[in-house]
């Protein structure tokens, strides 16, 4: 069996198909461009991208477990289509972000009210990742967490 050559455009792991001799480019955004750190007052760091339309409505995502601020390039093309801004942090630990020993689920919160006032919002909405690794299960399923972000795009709005 031979490897695919690895370059800077494709995995090292063994291609399924070594005859193939062309490779597919990704549609989603999985590099750190659209990725920034905010030093939160407690000196921990707070990682996050954002994608969709950058003067859209803002719209928390936050990823589920394992996962990190990258899950929100899923939501780039429909962001701009709506006209949503798509912001995605990474949690303590995760990605980019430092761990928070001792954390308690009041803690994210805090952290997310410091994002938004970074980022001056004035208010903003909230979707949360239901499904723990969507990107593993049939399409049937990401129709519905589509359906379920377009729902909460419209419904669920937070005032600073």
């Amino acid at each position: 069996m031979s490897l695919a050559p690895a370059s800077a455009s494709t995995s090292s792991f063994p291609s399924p198909n070594p005859n193939r001799t062309h490779s597919f480019p990704c549609r989603f955004l999985l590099d750190n461009s659209t990725s920034s750190i905010l030093t939160l007052p407690s000196g921990r760091k707070l990682s996050y991208a954002q994608y969709g339309d950058p003067n859209g409505k803002p719209v928390f995502f936050f990823h589920g477990l394992p996962g990190s601020r990258l899950e929100g390039t899923y939501f780039d093309d429909l962001g701009k289509e709506l006209g949503a801004r798509i912001i995605s942090p990474d949690r303590p630990g995760c990605g980019q972000s430092t761990p928070q020993p001792g954390r308690g689920l009041l803690d994210w919160p805090k952290d997310v009210e410091a994002l938004a006032e970074h980022l001056k919002l004035a208010e903003y909405s909230i979707m949360v990742c239901l499904l723990p690794h969507i990107h593993f299960r049939p399409l049937p399923l990401f129709v519905i967490l589509i359906l379920f972000v377009i729902l909460l795009l419209f419904l669920v709005k937070h005032d600073a």
